[in-house]
């Protein structure tokens, strides 16, 4: 079964492009099988478990309520709630590791995304109290 839609935020609309998806089998397990939304919102997902009675697909996205949902809900458009005003401190360690170079590579780029993420939120609130 093929299933088309938009990933969007519920107060305002936007699309959620880069939200994950991500589809459960019967039994609750994850099946390994999902797709990311374009930039846009849309999603195309394809999986022989979505034919499944009880399949659900879950979405989320940083800083939104995770959802599970199923089949005949995960068509057409999902909204996704934003989970609070604003983000928590963010810590972030990491051993150095002369073996694993990648990992660092990828702490910076986690602490970079979460700086991102809170300067975004700041400015969100700038242009609502504006």
């Amino acid at each position: 079964m093929k299933i088309i839609g938009k990933v969007l935020d519920v107060n305002d609309n936007q699309p959620l492009g880069g939200a994950s998806l991500m589809v459960y089998n019967p039994d609750g397990t994850n099946s390994k099988t999902g797709t990311i939304a374009l930039e846009d919102g849309s999603f195309v997902l394809d999986s022989n478990i979505l034919d499944k009675v009880g399949a659900k697909v879950g979405f989320s996205f940083v800083g939104y309520e995770p959802v599970k949902l199923s089949v005949a809900y995960s068509k057409d458009n999902v909204y996704l709630s934003r989970v609070g005003d604003s983000l928590g401190a963010v810590i972030v360690t990491a051993k150095m590791n002369s073996k694993k170079p990648v990992l660092i590579a990828g702490l910076v780029l986690i602490l970079i995304i979460a700086l991102m993420i809170i300067l975004f939120a700041k400015l969100f609130k700038a242009e609502i109290k504006n």
